[in-house]
């Protein structure tokens, strides 16, 4: 299981610099391709969640994606290329999609453990907004690692906490 594991890990990384670099002349077809990939993933791999409760867990993390990037870029502490609508722009929701399946095999760990989930929340959220900004249309501006860290310090361990209260 750890190999499979392993495996899909590596899968969703390459899949999140695809989405990080995507092209805003198709970008609607980011989250729908993202969709794809993590209900694949949930028909053969998931064994957690039933599909309502999969269905209310990808609503609660896709609106806090878009709720997140809109509110970081709002303030000013990131902006994107060639966008300038009132919500963050549809390919990144994919990212935010494919976050998904990592709760099951990777962030089980972290459930009752806040501190750790705090931390890496902390150090893993600045360190992902700036390798989107390398591989695609992310300007991440002054002071916004801060921000990013505050955001993703809350966010992180109330999603880690909200997908073990739906598989208990």
């Amino acid at each position: 299981m750890q190999k499979l594991n392993l495996l899909r890990v590596v899968f969703f990384q390459i899949v999140w610099v695809i989405f990080a670099s995507w092209s805003y002349s198709i970008e609607y077809l980011a989250p729908l391709s993202a969709t794809f990939f993590v209900i694949i993933d949930y028909y053969l791999f998931n064994k957690e969640l039933s599909k309502l409760q999969f269905v209310v867990f990808y609503i609660f993390i896709l609106s806090s994606g878009i709720f997140i990037d809109s509110f970081l870029s709002h303030l000013g502490f990131i902006s994107f290329q060639n966008h300038n609508a009132i919500i963050s722009p549809c390919y990144l929701w994919s990212i935010w999609i494919i976050f998904i399946p990592y709760y099951q095999f990777a962030f089980k760990k972290f459930y009752k453990k806040h501190y750790l989930s705090l931390l890496l929340a902390i150090m893993g959220a600045p360190l992902a907004y700036y390798g989107g900004a390398k591989f695609g249309n992310l300007i991440i501006l002054d002071n916004a690692y801060l921000a990013i860290a505050l955001a993703w310090s809350i966010f992180f361990p109330i999603s880690v906490e909200i997908y073990n209260r739906l598989i208990d």
